[in-house]
């Protein structure tokens, strides 16, 4: 999903010029803080599966609603100052923090044990990526060139990170025997 994330925040413009007519380009801005706010929202679904299997659902809607809430007021505060861009970038602060309450709460209920540090160094090239990729909608043979090896390198080196140490039942019952 990080690395959905990662390809389409890198070729919006590109796919935003195929798809729309030019008067929407200017959309491909948003696309980026909008994809890492849904991957965000999936990493939900993995830490906040004690709530779920512990019957503890009651606290969901405490938490989804203080994200709400905290959306809502970054929207009033920062929108009339900066535009509805500013509304991509709330979702993104809003979910984050929403991911941030489940994965503490849920931890409390059940300790699960997460490679933390690989999921947050993930997030942090992803949010790198966010902020400092500008979407366009060129059509060079080098930039697209080099947007597709970074998708590459981004996906071999996620798989890497994120299996490092993994071994499967059936491997380890082997060395044991």
């Amino acid at each position: 999903v990080g690395s959905v994330t990662f390809a389409g925040s890198l070729f919006a413009g590109e796919l935003i010029g195929i798809l729309t007519p030019s008067k929407y380009w200017p959309s491909a801005a948003f696309v980026p803080p909008i994809l890492l706010s849904y991957f965000l929202v999936g990493l939900y679904y993995f830490v906040g599966s004690p709530l779920f299997y512990f019957r503890k659902t009651s606290l969901l809607p405490w938490i989804t609603g203080a994200a709400a809430i905290i959306n809502i007021a970054l929207n009033l505060v920062l929108i009339p100052r900066y535009g509805a861009i500013a509304a991509a970038w709330t979702t993104l602060a809003s979910y984050g923090i929403m991911l941030l309450i489940y994965y503490f709460v849920a931890q409390r209920i059940h300790r699960l044990s997460y490679p933390v540090g690989s999921y947050l160094l993930l997030a942090l090239v992803l949010l790198a990526l966010v902020i400092l990729i500008r979407p366009t909608s060129s059509w060079s043979v080098p930039l697209l060139g080099a947007k597709v090896g970074f998708c590459l390198v981004f996906f071999l080196g996620a798989y890497a990170l994120l299996l490092r140490g993994f071994r499967s039942p059936l491997t380890r019952a082997e060395g044991e025997a």
